[in-house]
């Protein structure tokens, strides 16, 4: 995103929030910790069985789903709340005030990587977007057991058996999760029109470095078997 703000001259933070909401929390549930889930019918890569399990020991007063009708039938038989926006203000709000996001590509989803809320999120096949920042993490790159742990941190449920399994197993998903990140962003970048010339004229002049290089090498063997050369030529004949 920095990159393609370059061409038009901006200097854009992709860590920052872009979004803001009004203070007004009326309508947002009593409960406390919760979380906002959107899921949408398409762009999926799980059924209701992944989310099933996930959400199999969360107390259903802290699972709010948000979107459509056609939404909420994707959901199935998922246990938890819906949540009824009379306008995009109050659900960005509502999802403002969540302790985590969880869903797939849709509109929800990009309100919660505008206002930057600790979200998961689930990317289809055609990988289609990415979280932006180190507070959204892709949700097949983790196991079952990081997401469940994190979703009983976020939702400070201490007493979940989970848990014991976290510490071991936090560093090596945080570190694929971002060796993966990194890769399609590295992707992105080398596809992308305004940096593609940038790469090949870095490669360009790689090159001629390396070329500069050996240039040096053969110039200064050479000069070294023409001093070798001369000394033989001036030795007196004996």
């Amino acid at each position: 995103m920095h990159q393609h703000g370059l061409f038009f001259n901006l200097s854009i933070d992709a860590t920052a929030s872009w979004v803001t909401v009004p203070e007004d929390t009326s309508f947002v549930p009593p409960t406390g910790k919760y979380i906002a889930i959107g899921l949408t019918s398409r762009y999926r890569r799980f059924d209701s069985d992944y989310y099933e399990a996930l959400f199999k020991n969360v107390p259903p007063e802290q699972l709010y789903f948000i979107g459509t009708e056609t939404d909420q039938a994707a959901r199935c038989n998922l246990h938890g709340n819906i949540f009824k926006a009379n306008s995009f203000v109050e659900l960005a709000t509502f999802i403002k005030h969540a302790s985590l996001f969880i869903g797939n590509p849709s509109f929800p989803y990009a309100l919660a990587e505008a206002l930057k809320v600790p979200r998961f999120v689930e990317i289809p096949p055609n990988l289609n977007v990415y979280p932006l920042d180190s507070s959204g993490k892709i949700l097949h790159l983790l196991t079952d057991n990081y997401v469940k742990a994190e979703i009983y941190n976020y939702l400070e449920l201490n007493d979940h058996a989970i848990k014991l399994a976290y510490d071991s197993d936090v560093a090596l998903q945080q570190m694929n999760h971002n060796m993966q990140l990194l890769q399609q962003k590295l992707a992105l970048l080398q596809n992308s029109k305004i940096v593609r010339p940038a790469i090949y004229l870095l490669k360009i002049t790689m090159l001629i470095k390396i070329i500069c290089r050996k240039s040096l090498t053969l110039l200064k063997i050479l000069k070294s078997k023409f001093k070798n050369m001369l000394g033989m030529i001036k030795r007196p004949l004996t």
